[in-house]
């Protein structure tokens, strides 16, 4: 993928995420009550939010450097990233469907998605930090 098309899918999502914060933070305080379920949305598009400013910055700046976005290394980063994830999620959706009678559904759905989410960037920090 081009540098500059990457920037523009990040600029694109953090628009529509602050978008999207925005109308559950109107909906949220319209209603005077937050739910498990809207807090762990609105924290995990907070923290995405958050994420998302290095990201922008460092793709801006190797478009001003002319930085190719992808070599091979951080391919094959993301690539064993990716398997330690998906194994890593399996298992936060085995503790939580054995747990599934204390936690209602639409707070197991957020939890699990949350996990998988979280479970990649901690990989991902796992392998950038350690190597393969």
């Amino acid at each position: 993928m081009n540098s500059k098309i990457a920037l523009i899918l990040v600029s694109i999502l953090s628009v529509s995420l602050a978008a999207g914060l925005l109308f559950q933070m109107f909906t949220v305080f319209s209603n005077d009550a937050m739910t498990t379920s809207e807090l762990i949305l609105t924290i995990t598009t907070m923290v995405v939010m958050l994420l998302l400013i290095p990201i922008f910055l460092r793709l801006w700046k190797n478009i001003r450097g002319g930085i190719p976005h992808d070599d091979e290394f951080s391919q094959k980063m993301k690539m064993f990233a990716a398997g330690y994830s998906y194994f890593s999620s399996l298992i936060i959706w085995l503790v939580l469907f054995a747990f599934h009678k204390h936690i209602q559904q639409d707070d197991l759905l957020m939890l699990g998605l949350s996990g998988m989410i979280f479970s990649f960037g901690v990989n991902w920090l796992l392998v950038r930090r350690k190597g393969f």
